[in-house]
């Protein structure tokens, strides 16, 4: 057999890193040093490399939630079972646009690189998948996303638009300031462009595309959870509104999307998210406590509003719940309904009038805040 080159090996080390298979710190160090990378790789390095992505990429999606007993839609009829259960075997296909990616990793120092990786087309889902695995090994070990690439990726965005609504230019010394949320002081106004995000590829039947979302429902679940919990320290107002936008484009676009296709299902992680952060019994000022009030009406009041994306998302979500609690025995969709309504029974009805309720009260009159320097909004009426 031939021997695998040194560059090789750290390729293929690269790779091992972001399916789980290699610790924090050194995947840190890998990715933190640039190296000599060929044009192309040996066929040793090339079968291993493509051995690596094929159990890596499965193992990788049972730890993250494949092993959960759950159900999903088949043509519209409900399966139950985890993931390998609910879905025949259907091999992830990477494209060159992963051999680019793990190459562009392992060759340049990301923080500092000296070369983009643009934007690349005819992406796979294991591409896209591949795509989030690093996205979440660069967040973890609080490296920057600087790749164009990356910062396109419809599945990064579904989970890290606090750190993917970060402008390029705010990063310094190589670190993103404030890589874990949205809480630098540049102006909203200034914020990178939201980019057109495309699902399609992760929700396509034929190539496996929706069994990557199903078994990421717990991730997608943490990363919400995590996102709300920190505005409760977002003081910037600049900050919160660039969150909050991030937010509800990127759901916006998926809601409307697995609406259109009849996956409702793969909203649960929204809901999971919202029943965590409700146990507490949070108020509406948990999302806004920490917002500058020395800021104009306007200003305060879009940033309340930002701090809501996220629970009128809940909100429409909890739409479709009350749609599908109307579905007739009778009718054909009634058994998919039905294992909806199962699912997100313990959050359920009240859960769903919490959020709007929570959201409604999202408002600079109604919460009474004053400015800095003690002044009252005009109408608004102070609370204890």
């Amino acid at each position: 057999m031939q021997r695998v080159a040194a560059s090789e090996y750290d390729l293929l080390r690269v790779t091992q890193a972001l399916v789980g298979a290699v610790g924090p710190r050194e995947a840190e160090a890998l990715l933190s040093s640039g190296r000599p990378m060929p044009e192309q790789i040996g066929p040793t390095a090339a079968a291993l490399l493509r051995d690596t992505l094929a159990k890596g990429a499965v193992k990788a999606l049972v730890r993250r939630g494949g092993w959960r007993h759950e159900y999903t839609l088949k043509e519209g009829e409900p399966v139950t079972g985890r993931l390998w259960e609910r879905h025949p075997p259907t091999p992830l296909r990477f494209g060159p646009a992963s051999f680019k990616l793990l190459r562009w990793l392992t060759g340049e120092a990301v923080e500092k690189p000296s070369r983009r990786l643009s934007p690349l087309k005819n992406v796979t889902v294991g591409d896209e998948l591949l795509a989030y695995l690093a996205c979440d090994l660069l967040q973890r070990t609080d490296l920057p996303i600087r790749a164009a690439y990356l910062r396109r990726s419809p599945l990064a965005w579904l989970a890290f638009p606090n750190v993917l609504c970060q402008p390029l230019r705010k990063i310094s010394g190589g670190r993103t300031s404030g890589s874990r949320a949205s809480g630098s002081r540049a102006s909203a106004k200034g914020m990178a462009h939201l980019p057109s995000l495309n699902f399609n590829v992760l929700l396509n039947e034929s190539d496996g595309g929706p069994l990557v979302l199903e078994a990421l429902q717990e991730d997608l679940t943490l990363c919400w959870v995590r996102m709300e919990r920190y505005k409760s320290r977002v003081s910037d107002l600049a900050g919160m509104q660039r969150l909050g936008d991030a937010q509800a484009h990127v759901l916006d676009v998926f809601l409307d999307r697995i609406d259109a296709i009849g996956r409702r299902d793969l909203a649960g992680f929204l809901v999971e998210a919202a029943e965590r952060l409700l146990r507490p019994g949070p108020s509406a000022r948990f999302w806004i406590r920490r917002l500058s009030r020395d800021a104009s009406f306007a200003e305060r009041q879009a940033a309340f509003e930002a701090a809501g994306a996220f629970l009128r998302a809940v909100i429409r979500v909890g739409g479709w719940y009350r749609e599908l609690a109307l579905v007739r025995f009778f009718d054909d969709e009634y058994d998919a309904a039905q294992r909806i309504l199962s699912a997100w029974e313990s959050f359920g009805d009240a859960g769903f009038s919490r959020v709007e309720q929570i959201h409604a009260e999202l408002d600079v009159t109604r919460l009474g805040l004053p400015r800095e320097d003690g002044a009252p909004e005009d109408g608004a009426q102070r609370t204890s």
